[in-house]
């Protein structure tokens, strides 16, 4: 009888056994930092076409949708090779029955290295050249937490700890392995990740991978299949604990959970957000420790408090921070048009679109896409933006065909989503598919203290020679700032105005202290009374009721950015709500 072999390491396993999780954590980070760039140039019929950057150690290249790479030709098979990175070294592997050539050369089909500025001919359509690239600019990244958490779960954020989760494999010889890439292939190939000596095992089985959060087994159109405690499934989530059969092999999923408290590092600036309280500087470390997961983050907070720069801090210190970063306004885009700024949308697909278009999950593919006022989606646009979070594939406007994307997102609102999901205005799964790590952003009334490292910090931005004394600090002090950061910045940058314009001979090139008589507009903040606060929330109304109640368009006619409009919508009490018959 054929002895069974059970699921092993392919590389170094006795390692492993001896439990050196930190040595291959110590060495993943340094190939990360030595790894050569390179790009796959492809020709079709020998012309330029597009070109495909290699960030992953596993590349598949072929037909099927489950493909890395998918080429569209008869002659391509549905996995056709496979491109592998071992210690810093490419090398490429035909699966192919139809082979691939240099020039009239057929490669074999074990591992090649893979050679730069050579043409592989992968059929008669299709041909690509291995392209070195420089490494893209390292960014300088202030370190706090200490420890790196790549392929790490969220569980959950409370306060000033995090419960976080790894996930786990075990055979039926009771071998451990943790799961440390965000792709982790399982085949009877020896280029997959968990190689299976099983002839039920398919070359490549199945796959499991990080993605929101969330790590999910995909069946990659094998032949017997795989099954989560006895149900067969082609896609479908992993928690807690499973046993998932391939073919005549079974093994073992769990997720270790870890505790881990935030420590307050005493960190004043970051990513130029600046305090000196506790309580923002346990948000610096909070923001740190999840920015290298792939958890969604939450951001709760009034208008000018930070979130969009909070959520840039998080992008930067992340692995995609070499990705781009996207910010959307919810509220700013019409309830027609949001869909197609998040999805894309073909030519055709509704009157004026002229041309197909990229929606900001394609555009932010590897990166991050920041959603800004979130509870101002529509209930439909909800739906799919769950779908999207679920399963990462999405539809552009007028097209049947799924793209799948890969995108980190965080999400911000001054709103109560909570009561919002109660009154039927928010979908409650996309709710808590969104409030995984909740960070929540004090207002600066209740941070009062930073009001001069805030000024000293807006004078520099500004580039205004200017310091404040303690009148007017005090003066600030007993103003409710109902626009934040960013109304505080306009009150410094008024202030500055109105002493030149008092004091014309002053030396500009001598520090300045601004009186508190130059501050004194902001402590008599407009009433409604107020004949001059009547007539603007007058010039507003009108204003909006012309454009149909579109914010941007209205911010754009009276020249003024649109998180002002905001901030003078909501100190007037202008009515946002939309025309009836619009």
């Amino acid at each position: 009888m054929r002895q069974k072999h059970y699921a092993t390491s392919r590389n170094h396993s006795y390692l492993w056994k001896l439990g050196l999780k930190g040595f291959w954590l110590a060495q993943d980070l340094f190939s990360r930092y030595r790894r050569r760039m390179l790009k796959l140039q492809f020709y079709r019929e020998n012309q330029a076409c597009f070109s495909f950057q290699l960030e992953k150690d596993l590349v598949r290249l072929g037909r099927d949708q489950d493909c890395d790479l998918q080429l569209q030709d008869p002659f391509i098979s549905r996995l056709h090779c496979v491109l592998r990175n071992r210690e810093n070294r490419w090398s490429l592997e035909a699966c192919s029955p139809n082979g691939i050539f240099v020039g009239k050369d057929r490669i074999p089909n074990s591992c090649t290295p893979l050679e730069a500025s050579t043409r592989y001919r992968l059929s008669r359509l299709y041909s690509f050249e291995c392209l070195d690239t420089k490494a893209p600019p390292k960014i300088s990244r202030t370190v706090l937490t200490g420890k790196q958490n790549t392929q790490v779960l969220v569980l959950e954020a409370i306060n000033e700890k995090l419960r976080l989760g790894q996930a786990v494999i075990r055979d039926a010889k009771g071998f451990e392995r943790f799961i440390s890439q965000s792709s982790f292939a399982i085949g009877c190939h020896p280029s997959n990740d968990l190689v299976i000596a099983d002839e039920t095992i398919s070359q490549f089985h199945a796959r499991i991978d990080l993605s929101h959060n969330t790590f999910m087994l995909t069946d990659l159109g094998s032949t017997n299949g795989c099954y989560i405690d006895g149900t067969k499934v082609l896609r479908a989530p992993l928690k807690g604990e499973h046993r998932i059969r391939f073919g005549k092999t079974e093994i073992s999923f769990r997720i270790q959970e870890e505790n881990r408290k935030i420590e307050d590092k005493r960190q004043n600036n970051f990513f130029g957000l600046q305090s000196k309280t506790t309580k923002m500087r346990k948000i610096f470390s909070l923001a740190e420790a999840v920015a290298p997961t792939e958890a969604p983050v939450f951001i709760q907070g009034e208008t000018g408090t930070g979130k969009e720069l909070l959520a840039k801090a998080i992008h930067a210190l992340s692995n995609r921070s070499e990705s781009a970063f996207l910010a959307i306004n919810c509220a700013s885009l019409p309830k027609e048009l949001i869909e197609s700024e998040l999805f894309g949308h073909e030519r055709g697909a509704f009157t004026g679109a002229l041309e197909a278009r990229e929606g900001a999950f394609e555009a932010a593919h590897l990166g991050s896409l920041f959603l800004d006022e979130i509870g101002e989606l529509d209930l439909l646009v909800q739906a799919k933006l769950l779908r999207a979070l679920e399963t990462g594939e999405i539809k552009r406007l007028g097209s049947n065909h799924s793209i799948q994307t890969s995108v980190r997102i965080i999400s911000a609102t001054h709103k109560n989503l909570k009561q919002m999901v109660q009154e039927g205005k928010f979908r409650e799964d996309l709710y808590y598919r969104l409030h995984i790590v909740p960070i929540e952003l004090p207002p600066l009334r209740e941070r009062l203290e930073d009001l001069e490292i805030l000024c000293q910090n807006l004078f520099k931005r500004l580039r205004l020679n200017f310091q404040l004394d303690q009148e007017a600090l005090d003066s600030l002090s007993d103003y409710p700032f109902p626009g934040n950061v960013r109304e505080l910045k306009n009150i410094l940058q008024r202030a500055a105005i109105n002493y030149r314009f008092e004091n014309p001979l002053a030396n500009k090139e001598e520090i300045i202290s601004l009186k508190p008589e130059n501050l004194k507009f902001i402590q008599d903040a407009p009433a409604l009374t107020d004949s001059k606060a009547l007539a603007e929330k007058r010039r507003l109304q009108e204003a909006l009721e012309k454009n149909h109640f579109n914010q941007s368009l209205t911010a754009k006619e009276l020249g003024m950015a649109i998180s002002t409009l905001h901030d003078r919508l909501r100190r007037l009490g202008v009515t946002k709500k939309r025309h009836q018959n619009y």
